[in-house]
């Protein structure tokens, strides 16, 4: 692939909070950067973005500020009052700032594709969700042109999206790890320690982690559970929640560690890891816990099943039975045999499926193949 660009790639996140789609979209801009020697700014709301800036400028990452933020009630109502009120500043911006790719995502997508629909600019859409209210869903059908590529970063969102954009060039492309470091893993065998990594959210079903750390303490096996994680403002009566119950069933076993700016010293240090979401699609902290040779457990969300069915290395549980959960968790910790044999293959599996230099090759591949993005020495070349 040719990498004489004319012109910057503008990464619209819609979202700064440290979450695998931010990750992701540092990854890009990190892969653009040192491998296609691509320049790029990633352009974001400000709030809630201290720890993301601090990890972009760290990897030396470009970032502009614009006018525009996730909008957790995610009705009809409050996106026709955010578009009332920002459509003008957006669009001011789109037109001071401009680009010769657009990386499009994030819940916000439509409204970005819709200013820039209006300002004649081209679009690449990364499709992260496998859920959209029906009506964004229709509106997205709608508005995306024949001519946008689109990315999906799992099966499920490319099955649940299926009908939405039927002429489009469309691939699947996962997220990726960083191989670049060798990982060893040491089991231990008298304290066990799981672990998740997500903010802490209703999405991420904390609750039903609580009933499963429940049955494990009834039943006396010595675990502790570790949540790596931010916890903001607008989850505190949520968290206060998720304290009263584990004040009510003294689970002195569950222990919040907030946000984790050494994610990889966090998964070295557990034994197995656990996801209790409610949804997801292509969760990078699972794939990040394989590559440090960590067993799976995980409710039944995106491509989990597809992956963990043709991998071997954990168990899929379905209908959230807190009870089935629980029965894995130990089959895992007091077999030796089936830890390591999950371990390897968690190891093995993630190094064929979730290398990130080879995923994001294949990606830009796709992005640029055929583009009129590339110069004409480019071209030629």
């Amino acid at each position: 692939m040719k990498n004489n660009i004319q012109s910057k790639i503008g990464l619209f996140l819609d979202d700064s909070r440290i979450s695998g789609v931010s990750i992701y979209t540092k990854n890009l801009a990190n892969y653009l950067k040192i491998n296609l020697k691509i320049p790029c700014d990633i352009l974001m709301p400000k709030k809630n973005s201290t720890n993301f800036v601090k990890q972009l400028k760290q990897n030396k990452i470009s970032y502009k500020f614009y006018n525009i933020e996730r909008i957790s009630k995610n009705t009809i109502i409050d996106f026709l009052i955010f578009i009332f009120f920002k459509k003008k500043k957006l669009i001011s911006f789109f037109e001071k700032n401009l680009y010769k790719i657009y990386i499009v995502q994030g819940s916000l997508q439509f409204l970005n594709i819709f200013i820039l629909n209006s300002l004649k600019k081209d679009q690449i859409i990364v499709i992260h969700d496998s859920y959209m209210n029906l009506v964004f869903k229709f509106v997205l059908k709608y508005i995306v042109k024949k001519k946008t590529k689109v990315i999906f970063v799992s099966k499920c969102s490319r099955n649940f999206y299926k009908n939405t954009f039927l002429e489009n060039n469309k691939i699947v492309v996962p997220t990726g790890v960083n191989f670049k470091k060798k990982i060893t893993k040491k089991f231990k065998k008298k304290i066990f320690t799981i672990g998740t990594s997500c903010n802490v959210n209703p999405d991420k079903n904390i609750l039903f982690l609580l009933k499963v750390a429940k049955i494990l303490k009834d039943q006396n096996l010595n675990v502790n559970i570790k949540i790596a994680g931010n916890i903001y403002k607008s989850q505190r009566s949520y968290y206060k929640i998720l304290k009263e119950e584990i004040k009510k069933y003294k689970l002195n076993n569950v222990e919040f560690l907030g946000f984790k700016k050494n994610i990889n010293y966090f998964l070295k240090n557990l034994d197995l890891y656990c996801c209790f979401s409610k949804s997801e699609s292509s969760p990078l902290s699972v794939w990040e816990a394989m590559h440090h040779g960590l067993p799976i457990i995980t409710t039944d969300v995106g491509d989990l099943k597809y992956h963990i069915n043709r991998g071997k290395f954990g168990y899929v549980i379905e209908n959230y039975n807190e009870i089935i959960y629980a029965q894995k968790i130990k089959k895992i910790l007091c077999n030796m045999d089936v830890y390591n044999q999950f371990s390897r293959s968690a190891i093995n599996y993630s190094q064929k499926n979730f290398n990130q230099d080879k995923n994001l090759k294949i990606l830009f591949n796709f992005i640029f193949s055929n583009s009129k993005f590339l110069n004409k020495e480019s071209k030629k070349k």
